[in-house]
């Protein structure tokens, strides 16, 4: 017995000793990574990422960018009480519908789950075959959208139901012509960029712009036509840096001819319906009439010239 029992503690020794010298010599081991890789220092080959490992590194789409990109285009309702009603919502964030015999506009916001924010509504009061299209816009809470159908939702669970007619909607982008100079016309192109350019008499001016929905605010209390507009627009367009000189073969650039825009100026903005139902022209005025230069604001129309290629 005894002699079995040194044999066991023996081996226990041995064995003791054994892990004592591994130990050692493991904590002595250099940590390194494999050449050209970056990252942590690891001794194992990295486990091979599946497809939701791939993405979690990756920003997740907006859900709401999804949801405006689908609202942007024409629409009309599914049964129309009146052929010529149609529902527009534009890339800028603004809308513009007619019932058929009225129309109306303003602006519109998107959450990611649905729930939608407008603004507008107001409108004449003429009695035809009117559609539902602007009430429907105007007290939506929540707007659910496919590639073709759009449904509108009131507070009191009523919906309205459009089917999309047009892909594009109303755009700023492209040529324009509107008042320049006392007795010039101006040619103003906005790009997809946020430039632009503009051209009337011996002058041509170039800046910046950003378009979009018009913040709340205080109301200026005004009879003017321009303070009227400016409480009422549903977009506010910012006009940031404005460069100006001589257009080829002038002289010099005309003071008077540097056309309509004011650097680092907010104008009060909206698209008008024009013939067969085409929104071809916008109105704008300084967003804060009461603070603008004498003479008094007025209203400055700009009508489409040329959609810009691409």
């Amino acid at each position: 017995m005894s002699t079995m029992r040194h044999v066991i503690g023996m081996l226990c020794a041995g064995v003791l000793a054994f892990v004592g010298v591994f130990t050692a010599y493991a904590v002595t081991l250099p940590l390194t990574s494999p050449h050209n890789v970056s990252g942590p220092a690891s001794l194992t080959e990295p486990p091979t990422e599946t497809p939701d490992a791939q993405d979690s590194d990756t920003t997740p789409p907006d859900p709401a960018e999804g949801l405006e990109a689908g609202l942007v285009g024409r629409w009309a309702s599914e049964r129309p009480t009146n052929p010529t009603a149609f529902l527009e919502f534009s890339e800028h964030g603004l809308w513009f519908a007619s019932d058929g015999c009225n129309q109306s506009n303003g602006w519109w916001r998107i959450a990611p789950h649905g729930a939608f924010t407008t603004s507008g509504g107001a409108m004449t009061q003429i009695g035809c075959e009117n559609d539902v299209t602007i009430t429907a816009v105007s007290l939506a809470r929540d707007a659910e959208v496919t590639s073709d159908l759009l449904v509108l939702t009131d507070a009191t669970g009523e919906s309205s139901r459009f089917t999309r007619i047009e892909d594009h909607a109303i755009s700023l982008t492209g040529r324009w012509i509107g008042p320049g100079g006392p007795d010039d016309s101006a040619f103003v192109t906005f790009a997809s960029d946020g430039s632009w350019q503009l051209a009337t008499g011996c002058t041509e001016s170039r800046g910046t712009w950003e378009l979009g929905p018009m913040p709340f605010r205080d109301v200026p209390q005004s009879d003017s036509g321009a303070a009227v507009f400016a409480a009422s627009a549903p977009g506010l367009l910012r006009i940031g840096s404005v460069t100006a000189k001589a257009a080829a073969g002038c002289a010099e650039a005309d003071p008077e001819s540097v056309g309509p825009f004011n650097e680092d100026t907010d104008y009060a903005f909206g698209f008008r319906l024009g013939g067969a139902n085409a929104l071809d022209s916008f109105t704008i005025t300084p967003a804060n009439v009461e603070d603008a230069a004498d003479p008094a604001p007025r209203l400055i129309e700009f009508t489409r010239f040329a959609v810009a290629a691409g």
